[in-house]
């Protein structure tokens, strides 16, 4: 049995939602991209100080443009509101910057909900 990911959890809920609500706006927040950047770079056994230095410049190009530690995986865009989305699978928790992310944007009086499931987002679809 293939190992359920994160990623695959958000996909399906992306997918289901295109396919079931076209009036909401969803789209990624590629939070993760220095990370996946740098692990293209191990088929082909780059030495890890020439990783480390395209990931650090990577991280500062991002962060100059408005990168944030902790933003929520996706956002959709529904009419009057704006929901942040965290695709967690069970067991796992946010790490502290998520939580703090999380904090400033119900503080702002916004939605942040964290997805376990495609039933579990399929539910908060519907309440929308």
């Amino acid at each position: 049995m293939k190992k359920q990911t994160e990623e695959a959890l958000q996909n399906r809920c992306y997918v289901y939602l295109l396919e079931n609500r076209k009036d909401l706006i969803m789209f990624q927040v590629p939070n993760e991209a220095i990370a996946k950047t740098a692990s293209m770079f191990l088929p082909y056994k780059v030495p890890q100080t020439i990783v480390s230095k395209v990931s650090a410049n990577a991280y500062a190009q991002f962060r100059n443009t408005g990168f944030l530690k902790g933003v929520s995986d996706t956002i959709i865009i529904a009419p009057n509101q704006v929901l942040f989305v965290e695709f967690k699978l069970p067991g796992e928790k946010q790490r502290p910057e998520q939580v703090t992310f999380q904090n400033r944007v119900t503080a702002l009086g916004h939605k942040y909900i964290v997805i376990y499931s495609l039933e579990e987002f399929k539910e908060v679809v519907k309440s929308i």
